[in-house]
């Protein structure tokens, strides 16, 4: 009697599987990186057991949606999609479908409508969250600025990320006893009006996390380091471009954590039953920015975070 395949044996028995991969940030292929890779690793090669269809982050002009709809009609086995807006944009495309989607980057996929339960989600999707790390954002920022009492915070209502993440961050703030200055913007060019005219009281900015957000990121950088006044970002690549901190995930690990949920997908485990995952949070820091900024950060904070932007 023959032994069982593996699942790796059965998989490249099979047709090769489409996957439809929708990426609005491009900050986040490291995300797109570490789902392909593994896949790689699990035998999928690209262009035999695996074609992918995906032609790199988005660029400003074509909307999500109608990206989504190319997706669609590709007829994927699959769809991996990265942020909030990308996951609904697929879902908007096809009520109807029952193509499993896995997703990464996501904030809050419950109150998004993404899935039912976190533990048990229904539906066809499944994947890895983002979790509510704005309050510890805000508790590494008040370690660092304990007089921080006025907060100013760029706000599109329109984002159903950023909607949920205000919430969570006034949560945050009412606790810390900082106040928030919003400023509401519904545009790319609202938002820089918004960088441009920063209130004189605000001591520090925050980007609420969203790809919204991301072809502003010089934008936000030169607002913070122009004025003295520190930035908090989603993530290390925000650090990187001037921001002092940010409290986000590993973009690639991420995306491996994704690919691990797709491959059990791909051995015929739907999304209904495979629990949300989260990403890890690492505090990174911008010393340079802090600096310019003319903040001085404990060497007991630098120590405990991943990662560092020397002067």
């Amino acid at each position: 009697m023959l032994a069982a395949l593996s699942p790796a044996c059965d998989r490249a028995a099979k047709r090769p599987q489409k996957i439809a991969i929708l990426n609005p940030v491009a900050t986040m292929r490291q995300s797109v990186a570490g789902f392909m890779d593994v896949l790689a690793e699990e035998g999928l090669r690209q262009g035999t057991e695996i074609t992918y269809f995906y032609d790199g982050p988005l660029q400003p002009g074509p909307s999500l949606a109608k990206a989504a709809a190319r997706a669609v009609a590709a007829k994927p086995d699959l769809f991996f999609c990265l942020t909030t807006p990308a996951a609904l944009a697929v879902k908007r495309a096809d009520p109807q479908s029952v193509v499993p989607v896995i997703f990464a980057s996501v904030s809050f996929p419950k109150e998004s409508g993404l899935v039912e339960d976190l533990q048990s989600p229904g539906g066809r999707m499944s994947g890895v969250a983002l979790g509510n790390f704005i309050p510890l954002a805000l508790h590494w920022l008040r370690k660092i600025l304990p007089d921080l009492k006025n907060l100013y915070v760029p706000y599109n209502p329109e984002d159903i990320s950023q909607s949920i993440h205000l919430t969570k961050l006034r949560q945050a703030a009412s606790a810390h006893g900082v106040k928030l200055i919003i400023r509401k913007v519904h545009t790319h060019p609202q938002a820089l009006a918004a960088l441009a005219s920063v209130p004189a009281e605000a001591q520090a900015m925050i980007e609420l996390p969203s790809g919204f957000w991301s072809p502003l990121q010089g934008a936000f950088a030169r607002s913070s380091l122009v004025s003295g006044m520190p930035l908090v970002g989603a993530n290390e690549d925000w650090v990187r471009a001037g921001a002092l901190l940010s409290v986000g995930l590993d973009n690639y690990q991420a995306g491996r954590k994704a690919g691990r949920l797709a491959l059990k997908v791909l051995d015929g485990i739907p999304p209904a039953r495979l629990p949300v995952e989260f990403a890890d949070f690492r505090l990174h820091l911008n010393l340079r920015a802090a600096a310019i900024c003319g903040i001085h950060i404990p060497s007991q904070i630098v120590k405990q975070a991943t990662g560092v932007v020397w002067p």
